[in-house]
């Protein structure tokens, strides 16, 4: 614990210092920086709440683009709607980078995607379960690979040569093409935020 605190003592020590001394427009062609977070989320349709980890690769290819992967593992669906047994996706596609003269770097992305889900079904009763049916008792869709599209807002702000803050927002839209009785949505909005590394 003590270690902890000491490094993230250290990495405050650095952004203030930093922020102190640079001026002007921080990134550059050929800066790269990546992250990884929790990533909370509301499923539209469902209105339900999802946890997913979310990691991201981003490359400026000039000072306006930059080519950005991103990778969504879902953990789990809070509350007692489920629609979804498991919702992974990944995205790749480029980001347009607004100019400011500082180091807060706003920024829009566009980005196709596909996701690898399977859905929960209805409950199968049995006597054994009729009391207090689980999800472990709902029948369950086939996975299937979902095409998506995605839509981003965020900014960054590097406060240091190596860290970065970061937070975002990122519209997804698709639909489950399951072998369920009807069209399952996919459309979702999630959030990022944290602590990301940048190298130069």
């Amino acid at each position: 614990m003590l270690k902890q605190k000491l490094v993230m003592c250290f990495m405050a020590i650095n952004c203030f210092a930093f922020s102190q001394t640079e001026n002007g427009r921080y990134i550059h062609k050929g800066l790269i920086r990546a992250m990884a977070t929790i990533s909370p989320g509301v499923l539209l349709e469902a209105k339900a709440n999802t946890i997913s980890i979310h990691g991201n690769f981003d490359v400026y290819i000039d000072e306006d683009i930059s080519l950005r992967s991103d990778a969504f593992y879902y953990l789990n669906t809070l509350g007692n709607e489920k629609p979804f047994v498991f919702n992974h996706s990944v995205f790749s596609g480029a980001s347009y980078h607004f100019k400011t003269v500082s180091h807060i770097d706003p920024y829009i992305a566009f980005q196709p995607g596909i996701a690898i889900a399977r859905s929960y079904g209805p409950y199968v009763i049995t006597p054994t379960n009729q009391v207090n049916p689980t999800d472990d008792d709902r029948a369950q869709y086939k996975t299937t690979a979902d095409p998506l599209l995605s839509g981003v807002v965020g900014f960054n702000y590097y406060a240091s040569k190596i860290f970065h803050l970061f937070i975002e927002s990122r519209y997804v839209f698709g639909t489950h093409l399951s072998d369920a009785p009807g069209p399952t949505s996919l459309s979702e909005i999630k959030f990022s935020f944290g602590l990301g590394f940048n190298f130069n």
